[in-house]
């Protein structure tokens, strides 16, 4: 096609080569990017650099956006929170995005090409199941919610058995979604004394907690901390039980022990591939580093663009790239 894209204005400014694609085996067309942009250029009044970066400013903005929703919008502040960017083209925003927002710094896994899809192979084996009620809270007593809730717990057990994982490896999540009577959105609160991995309740008929009056009370102040207000006189409905049983990946995360942070040094000089001309703002030469070769404590300072085999990272000038125990690439304004 002849309309330009953000990948293109990438490689118009030098952010990508095609050589290192697939092993080299993808190669970009780069005649044509530049052609698009001179013609983009021509219509804007603006040099083709220039017109490139208007149009990573327009998917930043977007981007920005977007975050702004996950973040602010939920009370959260992203000058306290790191950027995670992964995807092929999330090396190429994350430090960017991280400073227009002022962000601690940005995160980019190793493998982000393919993070999501390593994701699925390592994921926890998950069954869902919900019963809607649409009562008053009230009207369920701890004992029969524990009944209800245990049939859910078994008949998911069931299914992740059949799926053939372990009986020994699943545990089990039980809550209820409650809102207030006239509500279109619910609360979803852990079902008091639930014990994980057994899909039944502890001390049900004894346990103050489990009462309606108590399950009542706790969805007060949790929506009171949630939106600022309770409305104490209004009925709080029960709108459902569900019960998750998650049988656990062996390979997990949560089973792999937290490496100790290794000594900063220099990345070594057999990382460099080569330098080539790359946007800064301006016209800048950059080292082209080869991610496969950086170790964990490996320090790369910008201007620099590290590349593998599914994806580029961008590091800015006055921004470093460190590599993570885990072979992730930390990104901060030096």
């Amino acid at each position: 096609g002849e309309t330009p894209t953000v990948t293109d204005a990438h490689v118009y400014l030098g952010h990508i080569a095609g050589g290192a694609f697939v092993g080299g085996e993808l190669e970009l067309d780069h005649d044509g990017v530049r052609r698009a942009f001179e013609t983009l250029a021509g219509k804007l009044g603006v040099r083709p650099e220039r017109a490139a970066q208007g149009v990573l400013d327009v998917a930043q903005a977007a981007m920005r956006r977007a975050v702004g929703v996950m973040t602010m919008q939920r009370g959260q502040d992203p000058k306290r929170l790191p950027l995670v960017a992964f995807g092929g083209a999330g090396g190429l925003a994350a430090a960017a995005l991280a400073e227009s927002l002022d962000m601690q710094g940005a995160l980019v896994p190793a493998r982000p090409g393919v993070l999501s899809a390593w994701g699925m192979a390592l994921a926890d084996g998950i069954r869902d199941h919900v019963v809607t009620v649409l009562e008053p809270v009230e009207r369920w007593s701890a004992a029969a919610r524990a009944r209800v809730l245990k049939q859910l717990a078994q008949r998911g057990k069931r299914e992740l058995v059949a799926d053939g994982h372990a009986a020994s490896s699943i545990d089990f999540e039980l809550a209820l979604d409650l809102r207030y009577a006239g509500q279109s959105f619910e609360i979803t609160l852990p079902e008091p004394g639930a014990v994980a991995g057994t899909g039944s309740s502890k001390g049900t008929k004894r346990s103050t907690r489990s009462t309606p009056a108590a399950l009542a009370e706790a969805f007060h102040a949790r929506h009171e901390a949630l939106y600022g207000y309770r409305l104490d006189d209004r009925t709080v409905e029960l709108v459902g039980l569900r019960a998750r049983a998650i049988a656990r990946h062996p390979l997990s995360v949560r089973h792999t022990p937290v490496a100790a942070r290794p000594r900063s040094r220099a990345a070594p000089k057999s990382a460099t591939l080569d330098t080539r001309f790359a946007w800064f703002g301006k016209r800048t030469r950059a080292a082209v580093i080869d991610r496969t070769a950086l170790a964990p404590g490996h320090l790369v300072r910008g201007p620099a663009l590290i590349e593998e085999f599914s994806g580029t990272t961008i590091v800015p000038p006055d921004w470093t790239a460190r590599t993570t125990p885990g072979g992730h690439l930390w990104l901060s304004r030096s």
